[in-house]
């Protein structure tokens, strides 16, 4: 796949838990804070309505002059960072 001068070849993985259906994509290497290693989205099989929308983000820590990598969500215009993944 190189039509954004990328070169990745994306991975998804689908799966259904009753009452949902989830799918996770994995993205190209970030390579800048906010960006996303993977994206996920749980949906409720019944009511479309009620979805929800993850990434796995790269952070930087200033403290500690780290990088690191958060669980976050999007709703809408708020983005929330949950807890730090173990990566």
């Amino acid at each position: 796949m190189g039509q954004a001068h990328l070169q990745h070849q994306p991975f998804l993985l689908s799966q259904e838990r009753e009452p949902y259906r989830i799918g996770v994509l994995d993205l190209p290497a970030p390579t800048d804070l906010g960006e996303a290693y993977y994206a996920g989205i749980v949906v409720h099989k019944k009511d479309p309505t009620i979805a929800r929308y993850f990434t796995l983000e790269k952070d930087y820590v200033l403290k500690t002059k780290s990088d690191r990598t958060l669980v976050c969500e999007r709703v809408g215009q708020q983005h929330t960072k949950h807890f730090e993944a173990p990566c």
